[in-house]
């Protein structure tokens, strides 16, 4: 009996190398990064602007330099439309090195920056929540914003698909959910 004890926690410690050896030791988690909150996002004039940046999430920052995948970035939003008509918003990303930012023009921003969502519906004069599920059907070009988060900050702008220019739009909260694999 003692044998067959010893003969199990040697083939215990073995998996145990093995799997240290490897590299198998992995997880996966979901960072959920705060655009705005009761309050609006910046307006410059021509369309909202925010950054996230990822070093202010602690399972982000913890895990970055093991990053092994971004399996999934998603949005949440709670919006209201404060006009009388039905609105659209598409939204563009950049990274930092881009020299897009909050100052640049809205057709540098169109021809420049990276569209990531497209035709968000915004009815008029209602609170509109678009969930993270929701939010796959108007995602774009998602290696580029991995390539993004992977920088570990990114630029928004967000603008109506028609043109206009005008702020009457009020984010109550919008977050970035990252899911992403880390391991040893």
């Amino acid at each position: 009996m003692k044998k067959i004890s010893n003969k199990l926690g040697m083939l215990g410690g073995a998996a145990v190398l093995l799997f240290l050896a490897c590299g198998i030791i992995s997880g996966t988690w979901v960072v959920k990064f705060e655009i705005a909150k009761n309050n609006p996002l910046f307006w410059t004039g021509e369309f909202y602007y925010s950054q996230v940046d990822m070093s202010e999430a602690g399972d982000w920052e913890d895990h970055k330099d093991h990053l092994k995948d971004i399996d999934l970035i998603g949005f949440e939003l709670w919006a209201v439309n404060n006009t009388d008509s039905d609105k659209k918003y598409r939204v563009y990303a950049a990274s930092d090195g881009s020299g897009l930012d909050a100052t640049s023009a809205r057709s540098e921003i169109e021809t420049s920056g990276t569209l990531i969502l497209d035709d968000v519906p915004l009815p008029p004069g209602i609170n509109t929540h678009i969930t993270y599920g929701q939010s796959f059907k108007y995602l774009k070009n998602f290696e580029k914003l991995v390539s993004y988060a992977e920088d570990g900050s990114i630029r928004f702008f967000a603008m109506e698909t028609d043109g206009a220019v005008h702020a009457d739009l009020h984010v109550d909260s919008m977050y970035v959910i990252v899911t992403f694999t880390a391991g040893l």
